[in-house]
């Protein structure tokens, strides 16, 4: 794991766990992520009489909405593409009934000649190509012939027929090719061990709660030692340290660290076991 990702996303100590198939190992149940990757990263998938559909967003937008949620301020989250230019009038907050509509960057080469820089999300540069080749088939479209140029960066060219207009042909493109394509969120996740519909508001806002908890226990658990010496009486800690001297000690006598692991040194321990016991209060620790 990158030190970010050890960071948000695992900790051993908060993390709840089980045991694998076969009951020889255990494994995480969920890791107890502390940063909404699912808003993200995205998601997409499908089951019995369900689907859900959730766009990845920008990292900075997230951020700013968490600490909005966290000050009390209104909020608004928007899907962010890698590729291709994006109109989310009609977001409708990731739930059902939206739409987002994104586009391909196209641009004018020279008169006769247009370049796809830009493929919408979801896209490639072979599946516009193919959806430009039907498209000239049906006959919406009048060009000569589609080149595809793409290395590390796509680039598409087509080449106009004579006499055909440039701006109508990217008009063309836009509404009988893959240049312009609808995505319909669709925000479906597993609430309280059943699915559930919500707004990627509704979502972060949960992840944002759930952050804050995930904090609360690992203060609580990093302040656990200290806990425990604050409560320790002055008589105790002068029996830890006993103990402490005793050990010291026997690991300076020859094959005294031998002996412990053989079995002990059972002068030691009788006499830990007595400063023990004279400190009734030291038993919660042993």
């Amino acid at each position: 794991l990158s030190k970010f990702a050890l960071e948000t996303v695992f900790n051993p100590k908060t993390t709840e766990w089980q045991y694998s198939y076969d009951g020889r190992n255990k494994e995480p149940v969920t890791l107890p992520v502390k940063f909404p990757l699912l808003l993200a990263q995205g998601a997409e998938g499908i089951a019995v009489g369900l689907s859900s559909k959730i766009l990845p967003h920008n990292f900075n937008e997230i951020c700013d909405a968490a600490v909005s949620y966290l000050r009390g301020e209104p909020f608004s989250l928007y899907p962010d593409f890698p590729t291709g230019s994006i109109d989310a009038s009609r977001y409708n907050d990731g739930q059902r009934g939206g739409v987002v509509k994104v586009r391909a960057k196209i641009e004018k080469l020279d008169p006769k000649t247009l370049v796809i820089r830009e493929v919408p999300f979801t896209k490639t540069a072979e599946s516009v190509q193919d959806s430009i080749t039907k498209a000239v088939e049906k006959g919406k479209l009048k060009i000569r012939r589609v080149d595809d140029m793409t290395s590390s960066q796509v680039e598409i060219q087509v080449h106009l027929a004579p006499g055909t207009s440039s701006d109508k042909t990217i008009d063309a493109l836009y509404a009988f090719t893959d240049c312009e394509i609808n995505i319909s969120p669709n925000c479906c996740v597993i609430d309280g061990q059943k699915p559930q519909f919500l707004t990627v508001s509704d979502v972060l806002r949960r992840n944002v709660d759930h952050t804050k908890e995930l904090l609360r226990q690992e203060l609580e658990i990093k302040a656990e030692p200290d806990k425990l010496i604050r409560e320790l009486t002055a008589d105790e800690m002068d029996a830890v340290r006993t103990i402490i001297d005793a050990m010291v000690k026997m690991a300076g006598t020859p094959r005294g660290n031998d002996k412990m692991i053989d079995g002990g040194n059972a002068t030691f321990f009788q006499t830990m076991n007595n400063v023990i016991d004279n400190c009734g209060g030291l038993r919660r620790w042993f």
